[in-house]
This record gives structure tokens, C-alpha cells and sequence, in this order.
């Protein structure tokens, strides 16, 4: 395996460990605040079955942002494909582990939209700011090498 697939692939289990350990404890936080019925509290195995549940979809929400690694894909195309996967996973949950009537589907689809916009301007906005801060550091570190100083 080349060194830059093998890069790829610890970035993609670290992305699927991280997403599944968000999704377990947004799971668990609804479960202390008492949003879920107290009867599956109660059974065991659905209990589990909530966390699993939970947990895959955090890996495919978060897993899946490897899309935004693609190189011949735009911001625009990754955004979309990662979207669309994020909230028919998340659509699947809610009809699998009986999180929402489906008369409540498109109030659920909006609210999940606003969220995933929230997101992803919280991300753009960081990743502009330090792509800037990067630019502006190595404009100063070429001007400095240019009037034959130190670097920083």
C-alpha cells in the first residue's frame, strides 16, 4: 500500500472512530435527559440497539466526509453527495429505531437541514480563517527569505 493510501485510510478509521463515539454520546445525552421512552431503558437489547444505531450513523455522517478528500470533486459536489448521504442514514434511523413519527418527516428533514447547514458554515468559516492565517504566514516567511532574514 502506497503512503498516501495508507494516509487515506487512517484518516478514514480515525473519521468512523470519531463519528461513532459522537454518536453514541449524543444517544446517550438524549438518554439523560430523558428523551427517549423509558420502556427501552428498560429492555436491554433495545437499548443496544439505540446505541448501535446511534453509532452508525455517527460513522456514516462523519465517515462520510471523506468525500471532501476527493480531488476532482468541488466543494459544491462533496457537499451535496455528503448531504444527501447524511440525511437518508439518518432517515433510515429514524424509521429503524423509531425516533420520530412519520407524519413529523419533513419538519424532521428541515430541522436536519438547518443543522447541517449550521455545521458546515461553522466549518467553512474555520477553514477560511486558517487558510488565511496560512497564506499570511507564508507570504511573511517569503518576504522575510527575500530580504534574506530568519523565517519567523
Amino acid at each position: 500500500m502506497s503512503r498516501q493510501n495508507s494516509r487515506f485510510t487512517d484518516r478514514v478509521i480515525i473519521k468512523v472512530l470519531i463519528g461513532a463515539l459522537v454518536g453514541i454520546g449524543i444517544c446517550l445525552t438524549i438518554f439523560a435527559f430523558g428523551g427517549y421512552d423509558s420502556q427501552i431503558l428498560e429492555n436491554k437489547m433495545e437499548f443496544l440497539v439505540q446505541i448501535l444505531g446511534s453509532a452508525l450513523l455517527g460513522v456514516i455522517c462523519n465517515g462520510g466526509a471523506v468525500v471532501y478528500e476527493i480531488d476532482s470533486w468541488g466543494v459544491t459536489k462533496a457537499t451535496i453527495i455528503h448531504y444527501i448521504a447524511s440525511l437518508v442514514a439518518f432517515l433510515i434511523a429514524c424509521v429503524f429505531l423509531h425516533w420520530f413519527p412519520k407524519e413529523y418527516f419533513l419538519p424532521v428533514i428541515f430541522a436536519f437541514t438547518l443543522i447541517y447547514i449550521g455545521i458546515w458554515l461553522i466549518n467553512f468559516i474555520t477553514w477560511r480563517n486558517t487558510i488565511r492565517q496560512m497564506n499570511a504566514d507564508l507570504e511573511r516567511m517569503i518576504r522575510t527569505e527575500r530580504e534574506g532574514g530568519e523565517h519567523l
